[in-house]
This record gives structure tokens, sequence and C-alpha cells, in this order.
């Protein structure tokens, strides 16, 4: 029972993140040689949430509005400094 109801809570806690890799997958389909590493790293990410998910999110929907270099740099450097507050948040815990 303890087991089950820990799994319930997982799959609700990576839901979003879940979200995120979706549109992320749905980007890299265009076949852009960026889009599809930053796919990858969304894919490989720690599914649980962090602080600085609904930023995340908002630059992935911002980035199917409109592809730019800049966008995806910007992203990929909110995904580095999101692993670092996923450590310190385990950590915290």
């Amino acid at each position: 029972v303890v087991v089950s109801q820990s799994e319930a809570h997982m799959a609700d806690s990576t839901a979003a993140w879940k979200v995120i890799r979706q549109k992320a997958n749905a980007l890299a389909a265009s076949g852009d040689a960026d889009m599809k590493r930053l796919a990858e790293e969304i894919r490989f990410a720690d599914p649980m949430p962090t602080s600085i998910d609904g930023e995340i999110a908002a630059q992935v929907d911002a980035l199917a509005a409109g592809a730019n270099p800049d966008a995806i740099k910007r992203l990929m450097a909110a995904l580095a400094q999101r692993k670092v507050i996923a450590k310190q948040e385990k950590a915290g815990k």
C-alpha cells in the first residue's frame, strides 16, 4: 500500500515536467539540430519539480511560437540552472 501511494504521488509530481518534455519533443520533430539537443537535455533532466519549472515551461511555449537562437541559448542556460537548483533542493530535504 505504501509503495503504491508513493508511486501515485511520484506520478502527480512529475506530470508538469512530462508536459514540458512532450512540448520539447514536438519542437525537436522539426529536425533542427539545436531543438533536438534541447529536447535531449530536457528528456534527461530530473523530472522532480523545481522552483524554476514555470519559467522553463514559459520559455518552451515561447519557442513553439517562434524559435530563435537566443531563445534556445536562454533555455539551455535555464536548464543548467535548473540542474543546480534540483541538486540544492534535494540536499535540503
